[in-house]
């Protein structure tokens, strides 16, 4: 990681979908239960109700959950298996990725990750996508509320940041908290809800980039 030095522009950008191609991560991903015996068609099944009862991906709950449909797997070297898949994840970056970083540093943007999931699980999947050179910080929150994670790092609530997620909801609330923080939503896929409460909305970091070069 960079060093931690404070820098006038600061940005804070999320993973999964924004940086992440989570829709070809996730289809090779279920594919890794198949080689201990379990349907990729269960995995995900599995993987649905998790999100509904923590919230969150925990392969270690994925793990245990399938185990008692079925007992007969190896659960302690599924979830190492799982675990070991994160840290590929530097397979399945969008292309426009590193170039957008690079400009954010060269240009002397503060970037900070803002990623929500399991801490030591997450951690894995960020470290092992090649990108942490590029963040001066990586903060992984338990919390699906990105906006209060921010009021307790942010010196001053006021502070102007930019902030670029694809999330609906979260763009929504962080423009809502932060009236004067630039929110940039990515659209990566065709599926998901257009905010119309930010300030800008793009399909690709190309896009972002020549955004904040009027910033």
């Amino acid at each position: 990681m960079l060093n931690k030095k404070s820098q006038e522009r600061k940005i804070f950008i999320d993973f999964d979908v924004t940086l992440l191609n989570t829709r070809l991560f996730k289809n090779a991903y279920f594919k890794e239960f198949e080689k201990f015996g379990i349907s990729g068609k269960d995995a995900k099944e599995a993987y649905e109700v998790m999100k509904k009862i923590i919230g969150k991906d925990n392969p270690y709950f994925h793990a245990a959950y399938l185990g008692k449909r079925y007992p007969k797997v190896d659960t302690k070297r599924l979830k190492a298996a799982l675990i070991n898949f994160r840290k590929q994840s530097k397979n399945y970056v969008f292309k426009d990725v590193q170039t957008f970083l690079k400009y954010l540093i060269i240009n002397k943007w503060r970037v900070e990750l803002l990623s929500i999931g399991y801490r030591s699980a997450q951690n894995k999947k960020v470290q092992g996508s090649g990108l942490t050179k590029f963040f001066h910080k990586v903060h992984v929150v338990d919390s699906d509320n990105k906006s209060d994670h921010l009021k307790k790092i942010l010196k001053k609530p006021d502070d102007h940041f930019v902030f670029i997620d694809d999330n609906i909801y979260l763009v929504d609330d962080v423009k809502k908290n932060f009236p004067k923080s630039t929110v940039i939503q990515i659209i990566r896929y065709s599926h998901q809800l257009k905010s119309d409460k930010v300030d800008h909305v793009v399909g690709n970091m190309n896009q972002a980039k020549h955004i904040l070069e009027k910033i």
